[in-house]
């Protein structure tokens, strides 16, 4: 899921900069726009590792959730 979440967050954030950039002073207010975006996908990416169970480990889904 890692690969598949950075682009994700790549295209996000370039979408965001973009409205950002388009709106007079939108840019003051890309990063909480960001921050939540990241929130939700966070939220995703958990609920793909919990759907998944154990096949997450050999996607490396699970590799930061060791003490789970």
């Amino acid at each position: 899921l890692g690969g598949a979440r950075q682009m994700a967050e790549n295209q996000i954030n370039q979408a965001i900069d973009q409205y950002g950039n388009k709106i007079p002073g939108g840019s003051k207010f890309t990063q909480q726009a960001k921050d939540a975006a990241d929130g939700a996908l966070n939220n995703l990416e958990q609920e793909a590792e919990k759907r998944m169970g154990n096949l997450g480990g050999l996607f490396g889904g699970n590799q930061n959730n060791q003490n789970q």
